[in-house]
This record gives C-alpha cells, sequence and structure tokens, in this order.
C-alpha cells in the first residue's frame, strides 16, 4: 500500500489562504520543502493536515473549532481541502468548518467510493491506518519526536503497536469475548438464570477494566509526586548543606532512619509468616500435632493400598486372585472400597506426617514459641529505634527551616504535601495490587479494589456461564486462543523492539559520528545506553531516526510531514540526518523556516532524486518590500498569501522573523 500528499489547499481560516502542489512532473517530488516563516501558521496547517487525514475534527468542541478563525475576521465559514493519492488513484478530504454553529463538517472524494461521500471515509484498505495514533507517526513536530524519550509518556511503544497493528491482536481478543457472548446467550437452559450470570460476568469485566485504569492513573501520578518529591529533596539538601553541623546530622539520622525501617519491614514479614503457623503461636498445638502423627502411626496410616485400587479392579474380568467377577462381587467390592483412603488423602496425611517430624521433632528445633516471642520483642525495639530517628529527623529539619527563609519553609510545606498525597496513592496502588484475600466478598464486586480477586471471581463466573450455557468446550477453546494471542503479542514485541534497536543504532552511529549515543532499550520510551538524559539536539535526532526506521521497516508507503525538523539540531547533525531521510522515506515534507537551511535543506536537495522547494509568507504591512522582489515564474497570490515555487528564491529568501500569529 502506498499513499502520498499531493498538495491542500486553504481558505477563510487563520492560516493564509492557499493552494500548495508538491507535484513535480506527474509525481509528488521525493522531498518537498515549504518555507513558512513564524506567522504563517506552521504549527496550523500541520494539524489541520493531520486532522484530515484521521477524521479527528468532527469530535471538536465548538471552542476549538472557532479557534481555526481567523483573528478579528467574521467569516462564518472555512475550508482545509487535502487532496492525496492512495496507490495511484486520486483520494480527496475536505473540512468545512461552520464557525457559528462550532462544528466541522467532512466530505471524502474517490473513485472507491463512486464520487463524493458527505463524510470522512477513507477507502476499506486505508481505513485501519487513519487513526490517531497511527497518523501521529509519519504528520509530526519535535514534541512528539522529544515525548519518545520521555519516561512518563508512551509514544514509544504506542508506535510500535501501531505501525505494525500489534492492537488488532487485542482487537481479536475482543471479538473472541463477543462472539463467546452471544454464543453462551443463545445455548441457555434457563434464559433468567442465563441473563443473572451474564450481567455478573459482564459487570466483573467492567470493574476490572476500570481498576486498571485507575491503577494506570495513579501510577503516572505516583511517577510524577516522585520526581517533584526528588527535585524538592535536591533544592532543600542544597539550601541546608549551607548549614554542615545540621546537615551532616541530618544525613546520619536519616541513614539510621533507614536501616530501621528496613528492619521493621524485616521483623514483620518473619513475624507474618511464623503467625500463620500454629506452633509458633501456643505449645499445645506442637504437642496436639505430634500426638496427632503418632496416632497415624499406631493406626497404621495411610494404608498402602488406596480406594483406588479397588475401584480400578471392578474394570477387570477376573480378581486379583484369579476368580472370576460376578455382579454380586463386584457390588461387595466397590462398598467395602469406601473403608480405604483415596490416592489424595493418602499423599495428604504422608506430607503431614513428614512436616510434623522435620518441623516439630527434630532435635535441632528451637522452642518455636520462645522465636516468635523474641521477634515481637525485636519488633518493639525497631519500632522505638525508627520512632527515635524519626522524631531526631524532624527536630534536626524544624531547626533548619527556622533558621531559613520563606522559600525553604515553602520548599519543606510543599515536600510534606507530595510525601502525604505519595502515601495515599501507593496505599491505594497496594490495595489494587495485593493478593486476594478469603474476606473480599463477591457480592460486593463493585466497591472491591484488589485485581486478583475480581480476576478470580471473573474466571470462575466465565466457567459457570460456560456450564449454564452448555458451552464450556468454547470456553475452554477461547481461554486457549487467547492466551496463543497473549503469547504471540508478547513474541513479537521482543523481535520488533530488538530488530528496531540494531537498525536505529546503526544509523545513529552515523548521525552522531561526533558524539554518538545508542539506544538501550524501548519499553514506554526509548531509553538511551549509560545516560538518563540527552540534549536537545540527541533527543530530537534520537526521535527522528527511531521514528524514520519504524516507518521504512513496514511494507507499506506513508509520507513523512514534519514542522520545523531541524531547528533545534546544530549543523553537522543536521546533515547527516538529512543524508538518511531520502534513504528511509518514499516522501518527505518539512515545514521549515530560513534558518533550517543551512546543513539541511541543501544536503536534502543533494541527496533526493527530486526537490520541489516552495516559500510561502503572508501579505501584511511588513512583508510589503518583498512583493517587489518576487521572480518572474513560479508565483501565484492569494488575497492574504504568497506562494513562490523555486530553489533560488527559497534560498535567498530571509526575512525579519516576525510575531507568530498561529
Amino acid at each position: 500500500m502506498k499513499i502520498e500528499i499531493i498538495g491542500w489547499k486553504t481558505k477563510g481560516l487563520r492560516c493564509p489562504d492557499m493552494n500548495i502542489s508538491l507535484l513535480s512532473g506527474v509525481n509528488p517530488g521525493h522531498v518537498s520543502l515549504i518555507q513558512m516563516p513564524n506567522g504563517t501558521a506552521k504549527t496550523t496547517t500541520l494539524n489541520l493536515i493531520r486532522a484530515a487525514m484521521n477524521g479527528e475534527a468532527d469530535k471538536w468542541n465548538a471552542e476549538k473549532v472557532k479557534s481555526f478563525r481567523r483573528v478579528n475576521k467574521f467569516n462564518s465559514r472555512g475550508t482545509f481541502v487535502l487532496n492525496l493519492r492512495f496507490d495511484e488513484k486520486p483520494l480527496t478530504f475536505e473540512l468545512t468548518f461552520n464557525f457559528e454553529e462550532g462544528k466541522v463538517d467532512y466530505s471524502t472524494t474517490s473513485p472507491s467510493l463512486g464520487g463524493m461521500t458527505p463524510k470522512w471515509e477513507p477507502p476499506l484498505g486505508l481505513y485501519r491506518f487513519l487513526n490517531q495514533k497511527f497518523v501521529q507517526l509519519f504528520i509530526f513536530d519535535g514534541e512528539f519526536a522529544k515525548d519518545l524519550l520521555d519516561s512518563n509518556k508512551t509514544h514509544a511503544s504506542q508506535a510500535i503497536d501501531s505501525l505494525f497493528q500489534l492492537y488488532l491482536l487485542d482487537e481479536i481478543k475482543e471479538f473472541i469475548d463477543k462472539h463467546w457472548n452471544q454464543a453462551t446467550k443463545n445455548q441457555a437452559s434457563s434464559q433468567q438464570g442465563l441473563t443473572r450470570q451474564q450481567n455478573k460476568v459482564n459487570g466483573l469485566r467492567e470493574r476490572i477494566k476500570k481498576l486498571e485504569a485507575k491503577a494506570a492513573q495513579q501510577q503516572e501520578q505516583l511517577n510524577n509526586i516522585e520526581i517533584d518529591i526528588k527535585h524538592l529533596e535536591t533544592k532543600i539538601d542544597e539550601y541546608n548543606s549551607h548549614n554542615q553541623d545540621l546537615y551532616q546530622q541530618l544525613t546520619e539520622n536519616k541513614e539510621e532512619k533507614g536501616k530501621a525501617e528496613e528492619e521493621v519491614k524485616s521483623r514483620i514479614t518473619d513475624i507474618m509468616m511464623q503467625i500463620r503457623q500454629p506452633q509458633y503461636l501456643h505449645e499445645s498445638f506442637t504437642d496436639s500435632l505430634v500426638e496427632l502423627k503418632d496416632k497415624l502411626d499406631k493406626a497404621k496410616l495411610p494404608e498402602k493400598t488406596s480406594r483406588q485400587f479397588f475401584i480400578d479392579l471392578l474394570e477387570e474380568e477376573k480378581c486379583i486372585c484369579g476368580r472370576e467377577l460376578d455382579c454380586e462381587t463386584r457390588e461387595e467390592i466397590q462398598r467395602r472400597a469406601n473403608l480405604y483412603l483415596s490416592d489424595d488423602t493418602t499423599a495428604f496425611l504422608n506430607s503431614l506426617k513428614e512436616d510434623i517430624r522435620n518441623k516439630l521433632i527434630s532435635e535441632n528445633s528451637e522452642n518455636m514459641v520462645d522465636l516468635l516471642t523474641k521477634n515481637l520483642e525485636g519488633l518493639k525495639i525497631d519500632i522505638e529505634i525508627r520512632q527515635y530517628a524519626e522524631t531526631r529527623c524532624r527536630d534536626i529539619e524544624h531547626q533548619l527551616t527556622d533558621q531559613g527563609d520563606t522559600q525553604l519553609k515553602s520548599w519543606q510545606a510543599s515536600l510534606d504535601d507530595k510525601k502525604i498525597k505519595k502515601n495515599d496513592i501507593e496505599r491505594l496502588l497496594e490495595k489494587i495490587n495485593r493478593p486476594s484475600n478469603h474476606t473480599d466478598n463477591p457480592k460486593n464486586y463493585e466497591k472491591i479494589l484488589c485485581l486478583k480477586s475480581l480476576k478470580k471471581w471473573l474466571e470462575e463466573d466465565e466457567r459457570e456461564l460456560a456450564k449454564i450455557s452448555h458451552r464450556v468446550e468454547l470456553t475452554k477453546k477461547k481461554q486457549i486462543l487467547q492466551k496463543i494471542i497473549d503469547e504471540s503479542l508478547k513474541k513479537a514485541k521482543i523481535k520488533l523492539t530488538d530488530s528496531l534497536i540494531e537498525d536505529c543504532n546503526v544509523f545513529l552511529d552515523i548521525v552522531l559520528e561526533r558524539d554518538p549515543i545508542y539506544i538501550d532499550k524501548i519499553e514506554k520510551s526509548l531509553a538511551i545506553k549509560g545516560q538518563k538524559e540527552a540534549s536537545m539536539g540527541q533527543t530530537l535526532s534520537v526521535g527522528y531516526t527511531f521514528l524514520m526506521t519504524l516507518l521504512h521497516k513496514g511494507q507499506h508507503y506513508f509520507p513523512l510531514v514534519v514542522d520545523s525538523p531541524a531547528n533545534a539540531i546544530d549543523a553537522t547533525v543536521r546533515r547527516e540526518i538529512a543524508k538518511q531521510i531520502p534513504q528511509l522515506c518514499h516522501q518527505f515534507i518539512a515545514l521549515t523556516i530560513s534558518t533550517e537551511r543551512e546543513g539541511f535543506t541543501d544536503t536534502l536537495d543533494n541527496k533526493s532524486d527530486s526537490t520541489k522547494f516552495i516559500t510561502v509568507f503572508r501579505k501584511t504591512k511588513g512583508t510589503k518590500k518583498l512583493l517587489k522582489t518576487l521572480p518572474s515564474q513560479g508565483v501565484t497570490q492569494t488575497e492574504n498569501c504568497v506562494i513562490v515555487e523555486g530553489k533560488e528564491y527559497f534560498n535567498k529568501f530571509d526575512i525579519e522573523e516576525y510575531e507568530d500569529e498561529t
């Protein structure tokens, strides 16, 4: 599949009225460089192209729609037309802005649709690619590239999911659930019971979905708060370092406090493990368990022969003694088989006796009640040590704060507040992620915060629903298929990620030759090998390299549209990136300013098969003098805009950047 941008038209919007054609002969240029000084609405143009591609504008609220009207203008309508070519066939999306009603109407024109359709409706083969996540991969600005390295954002992993449509596997799982629901609905022995059970299953699914979303939201908030806390602590520590004596005491007490907290946690873990075993609570439990073992030994239990032996014997023609088995004999054997223990019971009793022997009768075993008592006494001492260290820390912090100014007190107050919020979130996440507890009541699942309990109940209720609907076999198939999908998704991500990292690092070695950095791993974000942060130029270089490599690895061809691609990158890195772009993109469109020409646009021109040069500027008081120096050919003028095609004018054009009106 191949999609190309042919050009676009704007009228009555906050960007100037323009008609941009990217054709160089019958085909669009391999590289199209559109020079738009500040004030010509590069950002607005990029947003309009993106909205035309993904169909998002009909969901914009009235305020956002009206923000696209030119300031101090009162026209009731505006239009944006994006002309594309999809697999060599024309495709047009048109957005009509109704500023009075605050809404946007779409129309789509394509031969595959039989002409014009009054809505956003891309051809079937293209539809699955034109969603907001995917379109952002090839129509983006520097902010998106920078966010790929932000550990608090998920653009990198989303980019991989989007290009290779890994999210379709999740959609398959949802489809399986829908099919299973429909199948169970139509095969019920009791419609009333089925409806009740289906409602319960659907309720549990919805509760799990909401709780998982809440956990993700709280985790993100916790990450941000932890960053804020670290920042505040650094500022406070730097300020306090001027009070060396008190600061040294504070540092030492914080270390003591940390050690004490670890001791308390370790002690509590040991105690919790002990109190779950009755022999640690009182000597009588130990005596009773030992007595139980003695009685089992005296009774010679478990027997060597189990009930299953006799049940299996009923299937034979002859008894073990060689005598023929008739109906009366079989009935007697079956009745007497109940006098013997089952295999499960035998295994349990053997395990119980072994545990009693090893843990309670061993010559080296200590008095377990004394061990628990010592641990409890030790916990009391550990808590007192921790409380003392905490008190000392607070006292010293108050002394430092009292000696400080208003700013220090403000930092400390903000730090205390964020620590409280952090503890609240951690407690909530602990409740959500804790193990399942027998006190959790499935009847009140809407109030339960424990995900493990909810998922356990969902599995049980789905099995029950399957029984009611006589679809047990279908449920097993559903579960197997969903496990296969989960495993496939996991393996696909690992293989794709490893391959991307390898290819990206090859290009980065060239692009950042003077100061190379490499991608270490791709999770939610791109992680740089051996360092946590990178310069702005390095960040953008890594982001561009990742996105271009990602698009290049797909089997489909998309245009790459970038706003100010080289503004924050030095000339040397610009040249290296510009060398790679034509190799990785079949169509590259850059909205640039004059300062990006050095090392970037000239290199792109040298490396591309064909380059389209376009210069756009508004008609204003500040640009009147430019109208006198326009070339004799390749100029198009509208009421408020001038478009000039040509390399010579592009390279000479340089006006003082005026106030950005976007």
